[in-house]
């Protein structure tokens, strides 16, 4: 009984909006923890949500008195959202979880566990991607795949690492009240931008492979483009915000993307032969279609046409994103031209 006693208060922050699809399955991951019940709280902000998941959230609210449901008038961003909810909480231990991930049953124990030996500052699992139908299954494939994401480190670690960067994590309140919380300007990437500063104070982000993070792909290709386009608008606008660029990685589709539109510019205007044009384009759809048919065969052999064409939504989403973020030279300009998704 002591030991228990003993053990610190967590808070669950959950930002959601149309979540409808995934709140049930996320939430009763997190509610069916070996962490004692009475030494957790589950705060969801739901940011006026026009489908049934707020209704869910209160149905399983009746069964279980540690959830917390704060709902909005008006939408706002997730940092917005983290934010509230953090500052609502009743935790010295904030664990950040998003509505589409399914959390292992020692999630909260482990990590608390983590924290407490003062093994580190921020404590994250690996993501293990997964799908509800063809074309979510097919992303995780793809989410998966160093072709696809660029970094497909945090996918694949087997033993605990400390790293740059993790999957949003399990921090002490007071230590990240110390870098100001989220940054609220940014509409995605948010997490990104405090693993930058936790790192560039020293801090240490620690990924362990036995907290297995399932987390729910999106399923119409129109909300990955959607996704990707923020994400990409995200990067470049933390990188203007700090002045310099933080990960060559993210630059990659972008810049390829860039030089592919120049080279048509050039043949269309100036005369350069389009073969200049065509062979840069073959290569990129030639590496597509193998990588594809790797993986489906590695996988499974439905994936074989859905698979290049989320690659290419992948990329160029995230180019374009990119590119629409660099319009603008300065970070508060660039905030200008948020794209309005949540």
């Amino acid at each position: 009984m002591s030991e228990k006693n003993n053990l610190p208060f967590v808070s669950v922050v959950m930002p959601m909006y149309n979540e409808e699809k995934y709140i049930r399955k996320s939430l009763l991951s997190i509610l069916n923890q070996d962490y004692p019940g009475d030494k957790y709280e589950v705060i969801i902000i739901d940011n006026n949500s026009n489908d049934s998941s707020a209704d869910i959230v209160k149905e399983i609210q009746k069964n279980y008195n540690n959830i917390v449901l704060i709902v909005k008038e008006k939408r706002q961003t997730i940092p917005a959202s983290s934010n509230e909810g953090i500052r609502k909480s009743r935790g010295e231990i904030i664990a950040r979880l998003d509505c589409h991930v399914i959390a292992p049953v020692n999630y909260l124990s482990l990590t608390v566990s983590i924290l407490n030996e003062n093994k580190a500052e921020l404590v994250s699992g690996i993501i293990s991607p997964e799908g509800n139908n063809l074309r979510a299954k097919s992303m995780a494939v793809c989410l998966s795949s160093a072709f696809g994401i660029g970094d497909s480190r945090l996918y694949l670690y087997k033993e605990p690492v400390y790293t740059e960067r993790g999957y949003l994590g399990v921090f002490r309140k007071s230590y990240v009240e110390n870098f100001s919380l989220y940054d609220e300007n940014l509409s995605a990437a948010e997490d990104y931008d405090l693993f930058f500063r936790i790192k560039n104070s020293n801090g240490r982000i620690l990924v362990v492979p036995g907290l297995q993070m399932r987390y729910l792909c999106r399923e119409s290709l129109k909300k990955i483009f959607k996704q990707y386009f923020k994400y990409g608008w995200s990067k470049i606008v933390v990188f203007k915000k700090y002045g310099k660029i933080i990960s060559l990685r993210a630059v990659v589709p972008a810049f390829s993307l860039c030089v592919v539109l120049l080279l048509l510019l050039l043949c269309v205007c100036f005369g350069l032969p389009f073969v200049f044009f065509v062979i840069p384009v073959m290569i990129y759809l030639l590496i597509n279609l193998a990588v594809s048919f790797r993986l489906s065969l590695k996988r499974s052999i439905k994936f074989i046409f859905s698979l290049p064409v989320n690659f290419i939504a992948l990329h160029l989403s995230h180019a374009l994103g990119f590119i629409y973020g660099f319009i603008c030279k300065k970070y508060k300009k660039a905030l200008l031209l948020s794209p309005k998704c949540f």
